[in-house]
C-alpha cells in the first residue's frame, strides 16, 4: 500500500471490480480518451482484465481510494515495457465523477512515478495522450514531464483523426 496526502493506492483486486467501475468503462464522457471505449466492458472482462494484470510482474495496477471515505475512484497503471532497458508507461483513469478536478490525477501520478522511479528504479516513465487531451497532458507535466514528441493523426476522436502527444520523466 502506498499513500499520499489524499489517497490510498493498492494493488487492484478481483473483488474491486463493481458495477460502479465497470460503469466508468463504459461512459463516453469518462472513457474518452482510453483505449477501452472501443469495446463494451463487463463485470467479467473487467476481472479478467485485473487478473492478467495481477499475473504479470511487469504491470502494477493499483486502485485509487479516497483517504477520508476509503471510496474507490479510479485506477492508475504502472508498466515496465522494457525491464532490461528500465523503462516504464504509465496511465490513469479517474472514474468517479465527483473526484474530478479535486487535483487527484496529479497527486496519482505524482506519487507512482515517484514509486517507479525511486522503488522500482526505473530510468524513464512515458505517458502518451490524445492531443486534445490537455487536462491530461498539464497534469503529467506539472508532475515533471516533458513532452518527447507529436504523432499526427495517431487517433480517432469525436469521428477525426488527432494526434498522439508523447512524454516522459528521466530519473538522472
Amino acid at each position: 500500500m502506498i499513500e499520499s496526502k489524499n489517497l490510498i493506492f493498492r494493488e487492484l483486486e478481483e473483488h474491486d471490480v463493481t458495477e460502479e467501475y465497470v460503469s466508468w468503462l463504459n461512459d463516453k464522457e469518462i472513457n474518452q480518451f482510453l483505449q477501452v471505449k472501443h469495446e463494451k466492458q463487463s463485470l467479467e472482462s473487467t476481472k479478467e482484465y485485473v487478473r492478467t494484470l495481477k499475473a504479470s510482474k511487469h504491470n502494477f495496477l493499483f486502485g485509487i481510494f479516497e483517504k477520508n471515505s476509503k471510496k474507490h475512484i479510479g485506477n492508475i497503471r504502472l508498466t515496465i515495457k522494457h525491464p532490461i532497458d528500465e523503462v516504464g508507461n504509465i496511465g490513469i483513469l479517474i472514474g468517479n465523477k465527483d473526484c474530478h478536478n479535486k487535483g487527484y490525477a496529479q497527486e496519482s501520478i505524482d506519487k507512482i512515478t515517484k514509486y517507479g522511479l525511486n522503488e522500482l528504479n526505473l530510468k524513464r516513465i512515458e505517458a502518451g495522450f490524445y492531443s486534445v487531451n490537455k487536462k491530461g497532458l498539464n497534469s503529467f507535466l506539472k508532475c515533471g514531464y516533458s513532452i518527447d514528441g507529436y504523432l499526427k493523426s495517431y487517433w480517432i476522436h469525436d469521428n477525426k483523426r488527432v494526434g498522439r502527444i508523447l512524454a516522459s520523466i528521466l530519473n538522472d
